[in-house]
Parts: structure tokens; sequence; C-alpha cells
């Protein structure tokens, strides 16, 4: 493919992806909760001069209220506006994963993960919703492709560009930062030269302390004590991890008086952050049992269906009304792409045959995002930060599948052990689907005893 064509393709891929995003964001606006209204009571506090959170609080992370504030601030209060530039960031981020496919694998596989990420359902419906995923997948998926590129090229545009993605990338979503010793260990053992290799990872590190030390320093000045990113980690942890706990970072506790006990013991942000972790760590020391079996069922959550246009649908937030048999066609096509792609990924995973830096790289993204929420907290669109390399390896499983049946055919043992791992994987994955449906069963029937 010559560049022409490279540029042909990528126009194709931006193209279409803006398209169906833009149609999706007019058509189906949705009334603005949960995290998506702290964001958007934020962005208006920053460009009506009431500061960050009432120039006090630091429990949010600021990536996401700062990029709403500009958006607030050049068109006016316009909250469809922010989700036309979501879009175009969705768009972009397509384009990204074009490049880490042909960075990964090959130009082909590029492409067409580059076309599947563009009508892909839940990054669609997500340039409707003000919560973070679209900026962070935006982001983390720049960082990790300049990351990758860091080894064929190891130019200071590279370096830079990776430094400042992931710095913007903790600022939206504090929970990345978890990567860095891993990426230190990646780094590390991705070539011969591990001097050299130490070097560009500090580079990145300095670059994007460099991003993030202007919002450390207004936490200072705050709080009076060191604060990263936000105030919410330990909050978090202990929501994931209590008496009480579901597991779900929606409805994630059976009675709510314990968590407002324990939040007024003190007005101090950081001290209130440092107390929820005490207690957290404590239920996790004290009932290991317990603990494994939530962290079983945040698993569970994590890989469950996406079911988020069906219950925007269920909880009225469409602010159009959609036609019940507009529904009923639409809801369907927004899981069955995952109920495709994960499969695939499974078998492009399991069969892969030669394990390289690139390849290891997106194997620890998508087990480092699995692990820190199984501990913490869980919701099926945490996923949705994978879904770019399970894109990848879902169209790799495919390039195999016709190497695959012909070592089927000779009877190649070390292919037979790995069709029993895959069905063992999908098994596993059915009983996971199976319970983490149990949560919209009632809702389901009750639809279609009204249907």
């Amino acid at each position: 493919m010559d560049l022409l064509d490279e540029r042909n393709v990528l126009l194709s891929i931006f193209g279409i992806a803006l398209i169906v995003r833009l149609l999706y964001v007019i058509i189906f606006p949705t009334v603005i909760l949960c995290d998506a209204k702290a964001y958007d009571t934020m962005a208006i506090g920053l460009i009506e001069g009431m500061g960050y959170g009432g120039g006090t609080s630091s429990y949010w992370p600021p990536g996401q209220p700062f990029v709403l504030a500009a958006i607030y601030a050049v068109f006016g209060y316009n909250p469809q506006m922010a989700c036309i530039f979501q879009a175009l960031i969705s768009s972009l981020t397509c384009i990204v994963i074009y490049h880490i496919g042909k960075t990964t694998f090959n130009r082909k596989i590029g492409m067409i993960s580059g076309f599947i990420a563009a009508i892909y359902p839940t990054f669609i419906i997500f340039c409707g919703d003000l919560r973070s995923e679209t900026l962070f997948i935006f982001l983390s998926s720049l960082s990790v492709l300049y990351l990758l590129k860091i080894h064929e090229d190891p130019s200071v545009k590279s370096i830079l560009i990776a430094g400042v993605s992931f710095g913007m990338a903790m600022l939206v979503r504090p929970a990345i930062m978890g990567l860095i010793p891993l990426l230190l260990i990646w780094m590390s053992f991705s070539s011969k030269d591990r001097k050299k290799n130490l070097m560009k990872f500090m580079a990145v590190c300095v670059i994007l302390m460099a991003v993030i030390s202007p919002w450390m320093m207004r936490n200072y000045n705050v709080h009076h004590g060191f604060v990263l990113v936000s105030t919410n980690g330990g909050v978090n942890l202990w929501l994931g991890n209590n008496a009480d706990a579901t597991g779900m970072a929606c409805n994630y506790l059976k009675n709510e008086t314990m968590l407002w006990t324990i939040w007024n013991m003190t007005d101090d942000e950081i001290k209130r952050d440092k107390l929820f972790y005490k207690k957290g760590f404590e239920f996790i020391r004290e009932n290991p049992i317990e603990v494994l079996w939530l962290d079983l069922k945040k698993f569970a959550y994590f890989w469950g269906f996406p079911f988020h246009f069906f219950g925007n649908y269920l909880n009225d937030l469409f602010i159009n009304p959609i036609p019940k048999w507009l529904f009923i066609v639409l809801a369907p096509l927004t899981i069955l792409p995952y109920i495709i792609l994960l499969p695939l990924a499974i078998f492009g995973i399991t069969f892969h045959q030669t394990w390289d830096k690139n390849t290891y790289l997106l194997m620890l993204l998508i087990s480092y995002y699995t692990v820190i929420h199984s501990i913490i907290l869980a919701e099926t669109r945490y996923h949705l930060q994978v879904v770019p390399y399970l894109i990848i390896f879902a169209v790799y499983g495919i390039s195999l599948m016709n190497k695959v049946r012909s070592e089927i055919r000779l009877e190649d043992p070390k292919t037979k052990r790995k069709i029993v791992k895959f069905f063992l994987l999908i098994a596993f994955l059915i009983v996971i689907w199976c319970y983490s449906t149990c949560y919209w069963s009632d809702r389901i029937m009750l639809f279609i005893k009204k249907f």
C-alpha cells in the first residue's frame, strides 16, 4: 500500500466514523446524569469564574471538566456541541487504532481494525455521553501507539507525544498511573539495550510529570498536602470492598448509611481519602473469601454485555422519545458486535504464534485494566478502554483461521491443546455473560411484558 492509498484509507475510516457518530449524537441526545452531571457542573463553575469544584475540591479528575469548559467557553453552554467534539475525538481514535494494528501486526490488520472501530456501536453511543470514556480512550490509545513507536523510532517527537498523551490521560482517569511500573518492566525487557530503554522510559516519565505538575501544585495550594490528581481513589476502593458492596460501579451499595457515616467523619479531602483507603484495605485483609467473591463478580461485570443503549431507553434518558419498534431493531445491534468481537479476540490471543514486545504491551493493557477493575469497582463501560486492543486481536484471529484449520487437519498436538484452551475460555465467558446479565433480567422481562 503506497502513501496515497494509505491516506485514502485513513480518510475513509475517519469519514465513516465521523458521519455515524454525528448522526447518533444529533438524533439520540441523552439526559446528563451521574459522573457526566458532575463534570458538566464543574465545567460551568470554571467558565463562571467559581474555580474548579468551587476552588476547594480535587475529588474529581480535572481532564473531562476542563475540556467541557473550553467547549462551553467557545460555543456557550451547549452539551450537544460537546458531544459533537467527542464524535470528532472518537473518529480520530479509529485512526490511532489503525496505526496500532499496523505497528503490531501489519497494514491489512490495521485497516480492518480501523473500519471496525469506525462502526463499533459502543464507541458511537459514548460520543453522546459526557462521561470521560471517549476522551480517555483517545489519549490512552495515542500514548500506546507512541510507546510502540519509540522502539522503532526513538525520536524526540515519539517520546514527547507518548509522555504528553499519557500525562493528559492521567488527568482524565488517574487509574492509568498504575501502568507506570509495568511499563518500566515492559520497556526494560523489550530489547537487549536495557540502559537505552531505561533512558527512554525516564524521558517519557519526565514529560508526563511536567504535564500533571501544574495540577499537582494547584492541589497543594488548595489542600496544603500532596494530591497527585484526585481524592476519590480511597472512596472507590472502599465502595468495591466493604460489607455492603455489590461489586458494581453503579448501584454500588446495598445500604449507603455506612458510606455517609465515614464521609462525614472529616471535611478534609486528603484525610477522608486516606480514611477510605484504610477502611477498604482493612476489609480486604479481614475478609479474604468475601473479597474473592466480590472480585469475581467485578470481573463478570467488567466483561459483561454493553447494555448502555438498552439502559438509556429503559431509564427514559433519551431526550427525543424513541419508538418502541426502533428500539427493538437497534438494541440487539448495539450488543451483537461485542458478542462476536470478544470470542474472536480470545481466538486471536490463544492462537497467536510469536509474541513480541508489541503484542505483549497490548496484553499487558488488557490484563491491567481487568485486574484493577476486578479489585476496585467494575461496570461494563469500563471494558471500553481495552476494546481497541480486542478489535486488533480479533482481526488477527480471523486472519489465523485458515492456518489453524490446516493444523487441525494435520492433527498438530500443540494446536489441539490450544483448541481445548480456547473452548474452556469460551465456556467461562458464557458463564460470565449469564451472571452479569442477571442484573438486567427483571428489566428485560418487564419490557417484554409491556410489549
